[in-house]
């Protein structure tokens, strides 16, 4: 089969979306059912390039390096056209619409991944009520398939009308992560060194976008709650935050003002291959989100992964990871008394405990792994008759 996967964003972009979509599509390309698995994205940067022998990437670019918006209009539908199946990974304004129309002129089944809600804390946000409320509905209807990472988040999701109205059309299938790389292990001394950070102190980690368009990750509140509980410790405690953006130096001033900057460590981007040994390093992992634009937590799985208990917001969707794996603690959205609550609780569970580690991280691996989730997708193209089994 020809899959065409239409995607806002990929790596090296760092975000949530646009690194679930790589690593499904890197995991489904590999099946043998698979003759050609496309990405499609839109950008200034990046080049149209073969990732695999099955993977492959196109770059549409943008208005103003590409020309006339007709000569957008025409690759997008004919690679369309050149595929069996079309995968959106919604939102994804502006190329949404364009998706759904080529999709239905040339009778290809649309698959929607509904990946979250759409908010903006900004003027943006007069925009999206009324896509949202209005044309969201239609848009849905035109699909297939939509899938939700979970029907929990879909039933409080902004599609929510259309879950409970077409429940037949929705799939729940989670993302997931390769076990074999976010596995358990010792901490690396070596690596604890080059990131400067303490050999001796326990270490609560974040991993996450610092750009405006991330606002909703909740950083400020994970230094605030930060701020009280290294002061009332008595071992030694670090906040190590992984990710880069334009809203980096204002949490760095942030820290400052807290008076914390010294116990904070903003390692910016880090290279793939040190996230399982920083997630190993921690004590735990948090993710202190404040609205339904988080919908999962990708980083989540990867810690739990890892053998390194979480902390989340409770929030429909991020929830479910904590009750499907019993690897954490959930904290009421922007409170940092509860997420203080929960890093006591995670921390004494921890010492109390000693095989919780190994009993999340077997949980982990059956409800997460992305080969198991990979095989799931395809067997729903199957079911539903978008391809043959052949």
């Amino acid at each position: 089969m020809k899959i065409l996967s239409v995607v806002a964003a990929v790596p090296p972009y760092r975000g949530g979306l646009a690194h679930a979509a790589y690593r499904e599509a890197c995991s489904v390309a590999h099946h043998p059912s698979v003759e050609r698995y496309t990405l499609l994205t839109m950008g200034p940067h990046g080049e149209d390039q073969a990732l695999t022998s099955t993977l492959q990437q196109v770059v549409i670019k943008p208005l103003w390096r590409n020309g006339l918006a007709g000569s957008i209009l025409r690759r997008i539908g004919r690679e369309i056209k050149q595929h069996d199946i079309i995968y959106l990974h919604y939102p994804f304004f502006g190329t949404n619409e364009v998706v759904a129309f080529f999709a239905l002129l040339y009778k290809k089944p649309l698959i929607i991944r509904y990946h979250m809600d759409a908010h903006d804390p900004g003027w943006r946000r007069v925009l999206y009520w009324p896509y949202q409320k209005i044309w969201l509905p239609f848009f849905l209807k035109a699909a297939d398939k939509v899938i939700f990472s979970s029907f929990e988040y879909a039933a409080s999701s902004v599609a929510a009308s259309f879950f409970k109205k077409h429940r037949n059309l929705c799939a729940e299938i989670p993302f997931g992560v390769d076990t074999q790389f976010f596995s358990p292990g010792a901490p690396d001394p070596a690596l604890i060194a080059r990131y400067h950070l303490r050999p001796d102190a326990r270490r609560i980690l974040f991993v996450g976008g610092l750009d405006r368009a991330h606002y909703f990750k909740g950083v400020s509140v994970l230094l605030d709650a930060f701020t009280t509980w290294q002061r009332r410790q008595k071992e030694l405690w670090e906040l190590v935050i992984v990710g880069d953006g334009d809203c980096k130096e204002i949490y760095e001033r942030y820290a400052q003002k807290n008076g914390i900057l010294k116990a904070v460590h903003f390692l910016g981007r880090v290279p793939d291959e040190d996230l399982p040994g920083l997630y190993r390093s921690a004590t735990f992992f948090t993710l202190p989100s404040l609205d339904s634009s988080e919908a999962f937590g990708i980083v989540l799985v990867e810690s739990l992964s890892c053998g390194t208990p979480v902390i989340a917001s409770n929030l429909p969707g991020v929830s479910s990871i904590i009750h499907k794996t019993d690897g954490g603690a959930l904290a009421a959205p922007g409170n940092v008394s509860d997420i203080q609550k929960a890093w006591e609780m995670v921390n004494e569970r921890l010492r109390r405990e000693t095989s919780w580690r190994t009993a999340f991280q077997k949980k982990t691996v059956h409800c997460f792994d992305e080969r198991k989730n990979s095989e799931t997708l395809l067997h729903t193209y199957v079911t539903e008759g978008f391809v043959s089994s052949t």
